[in-house]
């Protein structure tokens, strides 16, 4: 991995140019698997922005300050250059060159100012349209509207990923379409924790906060409210990872649209959180303390006595 050239190799790009069939599904599966593989590959404490054990006592920032101990020094791996951090190499693959703003270049185009001030950048338009393309092609698999968006603390994640027995829903293509696109959002959540991983601000481009902005700003909330109305009983693990997504974007910072936010409830009781020492869990508190309207109490009213 030392020699390889994030320029070079852009999976998405090749991808987004051919029509996905069912029988691809599994192998465009296989790409998004790979680059789940460069986590463990490359993990924090390996990389050199983690790794503090410099003879100065501070932390190693750029893999090649040499005043390390061999043994430690040995432990470290670095990344392929320019990058200096898994966030950004992982960036790199993801997004796809922007296309030449007019069909021929050597003609120059200079947007008016109002024109350029609207404009919203999309850089993960391309590759979030991998995602909507299963919802759209496999749009009876998403008919349950009720569900909702797991609050992740009130969530027994052991129970929804522990292994299953097969069922009637798997082996076919509607399964395989799921479980491709719960590969997508693991891979998102993994990004997710990787910049969160960075602390850096706000206002930084790599920050966890603009990684979740960028995603919303390139239609990643259709693609959760859609997704979110696929069956419980047999995709447990999507709805699992779209809660971690959701409960990654709030520890950042970001403010969540309205219409995703007014969705989030408790998980199905069967994958809930049970009481412990007849606590609450944290959604439960709040409804018992802060209640809901209630009707007033009906007045007695006493019959009319003719005489």
């Amino acid at each position: 991995m030392n020699y390889y050239d994030a320029s070079k190799l852009c999976p998405h790009r090749q991808l987004d140019a051919l029509r996905c069939k069912p029988g691809d599904v599994a192998t465009r599966q296989l790409i998004a698997d790979l680059l789940l593989i460069l986590f463990e590959l490359y993990p924090p404490s390996s990389l050199p922005s983690f790794g503090k054990c410099s003879n100065s006592g501070r932390s190693r920032r750029e893999a090649w300050e040499t005043d390390s101990p061999p043994a430690c020094s040995s432990k470290l791996v670095t990344l392929p250059s320019p990058h200096k951090n898994l966030f950004s190499l992982i960036r790199a693959l993801l997004l796809t060159p922007a296309p030449l703003p007019s069909e021929s270049p050597a003609v120059p185009i200079s947007p008016h100012a109002f024109i350029e001030s609207l404009h919203l950048p999309r850089i993960y338009k391309t590759y979030l349209q991998e995602l909507s393309d299963i919802c759209r092609d496999y749009f009876w698999v998403f008919c349950h509207p009720n569900n909702t968006i797991w609050v992740l603390p009130e969530t027994d994640e052991a129970k929804v990923e522990k292994p299953r027995a097969p069922g009637g829903m798997t082996g076919g293509v509607e399964f395989e379409a799921i479980g491709y696109l719960t590969t997508h959002l693991k891979l998102i959540n993994a990004i997710s924790k990787a910049a969160d991983d960075l602390k850096l601000p706000k206002d930084h481009d790599h920050s966890a906060y603009r990684f979740h902005s960028d995603l919303f700003l390139s239609g990643l909330e259709r693609i959760i409210l859609v997704s979110r109305k696929a069956s419980t009983t047999y995709y447990p693990t999507l709805h699992l990872e779209l809660a971690r997504y959701v409960d990654q974007a709030i520890n950042s910072g970001y403010e969540l649209p309205y219409t995703v936010s007014r969705l989030i409830g408790a998980p199905p009781p069967a994958l809930a959180k049970t009481l412990v020492s007849g606590r609450a869990t944290p959604m439960q508190a709040t409804k018992r303390s802060t209640g809901g309207p209630t009707l007033p109490a009906p007045r007695k009213i006493e019959p009319i006595k003719l005489n």
